[in-house]
């Protein structure tokens, strides 16, 4: 690594070695199934150790069984009871053999594992520093021509058309619970919203408001804004039964998208006219108006970033030479640094400290830019993660 350090090679290389490492699924039954041997174990030699007096175990069942005890019973029933013990010690040998099989299986395992896990974090750990592609500079200009005919030959984008689906199977109605749920809330949400608005008029009565009054009325403001992303997450759980890059580029992006959808769709409700913001902490209409604006522009420029930073998981070709994709996530990284700027900016001092509030604004604002430096010198896979 350090012969090649700087150079892209390191970063491809590093890349191709995080995708070779085996994905170690650990058996969650074997400890129990150790526990069950040396229990089986156990009562084997329980048996053996009785099956030693042949003799008297011999006389012992004729006299049960009120047969005459003889010699010649009580010897030919020892040499059964003798064979029996044979088979047993054999047994408990193979039982033995087994266990110790068994538990050498488990060390194996956990060192599998932790070795997997530390080789893991050392790559990522190593991708995270190196740079994966060149600056986006002249000579990047001069191919970039090339890289949007790649892009749209090969592009990752391809994974969602038609021809491209496989894997599809009757397992993807692993999704239909979250997607039914997001339709049950649909159906409900007029009794939602009367609950609601009983909550709201029940502020600042002193016979009726209490303090679950406000977390109950964010609980079903979150319950109004769940459907959209349970059905985007419900679309991304179906597709990861799939096989190719609707498993593993589009379920991951869309299961990204729903929670980045919940956030701002919670957000948005808590400032809805005589809602939370308004009744439960006496926000003013028109700033609560402003917020919900901002925050359709700042959800709007969440898409491209957090759609492509979840599909990059899986993208072998550097964003460098995915022109298009690039300038999405640059695009939406620029659109987050104006919007979280003019989310700062837009709010109302509370204690009275312009400066702070301005400082503040723009050290928010400043990471998405970060973000866009590092991807245009070449540290996509750095500000993706």
């Amino acid at each position: 690594m350090e012969a090649i350090r700087g150079s892209q090679l390191l970063s491809r290389i590093l890349r191709e070695q995080r995708q070779s490492l085996p994905a170690v699924v650990p058996r969650r039954d074997l400890q129990d199934e150790i526990a069950d041997l040396r229990l089986k174990q156990f009562d084997l030699i329980r048996q053996r150790d009785q099956l030693r007096q042949g003799e008297r175990l011999a006389a012992q069942r004729l006299e049960e069984g009120g047969v005459e005890v003889t010699p010649g019973r009580v010897d030919s029933l020892t040499r059964l009871y003798q064979s029996r013990r044979e088979l047993v010690e054999q047994l408990e040998q193979a039982y033995g053999s087994l266990l110790s099989s068994a538990i050498e299986l488990q060390l194996n395992q956990q060192q599998l594992l932790s070795t997997t896990h530390d080789l893991r974090a050392t790559i990522d750990e190593q991708l995270f520093w190196v740079a994966n592609s060149r600056p986006l500079d002249v000579n990047w200009l001069r191919q970039l021509p090339s890289y949007l005919t790649q892009e749209w030959h090969e592009g990752e984008w391809r994974a969602v058309l038609p021809t491209r689906w496989r894997g599809l199977s009757w397992d993807m109605l692993v999704g239909a619970p979250l997607l039914l749920f997001g339709v049950i809330l649909l159906a409900l949400r007029g009794r939602i919203k009367t609950r609601l608005a009983l909550i709201h008029s029940q502020i600042g009565r002193l016979k009726s408001d209490t303090q679950l009054h406000t977390p109950k009325a964010v609980l079903l403001n979150a319950l109004l804004a769940l459907p959209g992303p349970l059905a985007l997450a419900g679309t991304g759980v179906a597709l990861r039964t799939a096989e190719g890059g609707l498993a593993l580029g589009l379920a991951p992006a869309l299961l990204q998208l729903g929670l980045s959808w919940f956030v701002v769709a919670l957000g948005r409700r808590l400032l809805v006219p005589d809602g939370v913001a308004e009744r439960h902490f006496t926000w003013a209409p028109a700033y609560n108006v402003r917020l919900r604006r901002l925050l359709i522009g700042l959800g709007i420029a969440l898409v491209p970033v957090v759609a492509i930073a979840a599909m990059s998981e899986q993208m072998e070709t550097p964003l460098a030479q995915r022109p298009v994709a690039m300038a999405l996530f640059m695009g939406g990284l620029l659109a987050m640094a104006w919007w979280l700027a003019q989310l700062i900016l837009a709010h109302v001092p509370i204690f009275g400290v312009r400066l702070f509030r301005l400082i503040l604004g723009l050290a928010m604002a400043a990471v998405p830019l970060v973000l866009l430096g590092l991807v245009a010198w070449g540290y996509a896979y750095t500000a993706l993660r």
